[in-house]
């Protein structure tokens, strides 16, 4: 009876230690992502975080904004710093666009000017946290 005990303890602390360390920004944003390319992987020592960025190219660009927007200076997950306006261009380039230019912080975003996708010239507004696009004309 003791084993049985001990083990069913074991087995809820594994579990509840496990869906602990997966929770936060990247966690949230990376899911299918760590499911994908990262399912055997520990977190909380960088391995799941190095797996993603080795995939990058395959990734959702809400889990590129993750990324960028967490880890080491950012906040550890928590979202707290802002991007640079490199990290602004990396997530318009990653999107597609092109010719980027004018990358301007204004309070709570960056208005930049690109090209989308398709080639028009565009004013582009992005999250200065989270790199997600909100908006252009």
């Amino acid at each position: 009876m003791k084993i049985i005990g001990a083990a069913i303890i074991g087995t809820t602390l594994l579990l509840t230690s496990a869906a602990f360390a997966q929770s936060g920004m990247v966690a949230d944003e990376c899911e299918s992502e760590i499911n994908q390319y990262c399912s055997g992987l520990k977190h909380g020592q960088g391995a799941v975080r190095q797996c993603l960025e080795d995939h990058r190219s395959a990734l959702s660009q809400h889990c590129k904004a993750a990324l960028l927007s967490s880890g080491p200076g950012n906040g550890m997950g928590m979202g707290g710093k802002a991007l640079t306006s490199q990290d602004v261009m990396r997530v318009l380039e990653d999107q597609g666009y092109t010719d980027i230019r004018d990358v301007e912080r204004e309070g709570g975003h960056f208005e930049v000017k690109a090209l989308d996708p398709a080639g028009h010239r565009k004013e582009v507004y992005v999250d200065a946290l989270t790199g997600k696009i909100i908006g252009h004309e």
